[in-house]
């Protein structure tokens, strides 16, 4: 998890691999569209990281979800997924942002696994707040919302994002529009 901050976009890749991760706990429903128990995933957790090139400790809360849906005769028809949390990184000269998401994402078809490239690509469809970005007590300073396709591609040894590609977009994305540069500089702004 730690390795997804040297990128500026893992927010958004983070609500995903949430749900992902999630994902690889569901046992398949037997044939004729029996439906599984949902998968609950608490966490919790305190380390050091870096983010947008900072060093800071991280406090992390949340819950995720995960629903694998199946047809009448046991076929796969989508996994659905909700999660939210909240996270806070405190820089060393003790300034903080705090970082929330809160999201419903649906994976509607298989992976598509390429096993030359030795690579998973998934489609998922987010709905929600994506990202916000906020001081302790003060204003927000980004805030995704709306709905965003894209389509992932992980290695399957290490599960590196390896490229991504947004398939539909609407409501506000300024961290989208930004080619994911925005959250950065909030974040760096700050947290100076």
């Amino acid at each position: 998890m730690n390795g997804m901050f040297a990128m500026p976009r893992f927010r958004l890749v983070w609500s995903v691999t949430v749900i992902l991760a999630a994902a690889l706990f569901i046992v398949p429903a037997p044939a004729f569209g029996a439906q599984p128990t949902p998968v609950h995933l608490n966490f919790s957790e305190s380390y050091q990281g870096n983010v947008c090139g900072i060093s800071v400790d991280v406090t992390t809360k949340g819950q995720s979800t995960i629903r694998e849906l199946f047809d009448e005769e046991g076929n796969f028809v989508l996994w659905r997924g909700t999660s939210a949390a909240m996270e806070t990184y405190t820089a060393d000269n003790g300034k903080s942002v705090i970082v929330r998401y809160a999201n419903q994402e649906v994976y509607s078809d298989p992976p598509t696994i390429d096993e030359q490239e030795n690579t998973i690509t998934w489609v998922a469809t987010i709905t929600g707040m994506p990202v916000q970005v906020r001081t302790p007590h003060g204003p927000v300073l980004l805030r995704e919302a709306g709905l965003i396709s894209v389509a992932w591609t992980l290695d399957l040894d290490t599960e590196e994002l390896l490229s991504y590609e947004i398939l539909n977009l609407h409501g506000q994305h300024p961290e989208v529009d930004s080619d994911f540069k925005l959250f950065c500089e909030v974040i760096g702004a700050a947290l100076a």
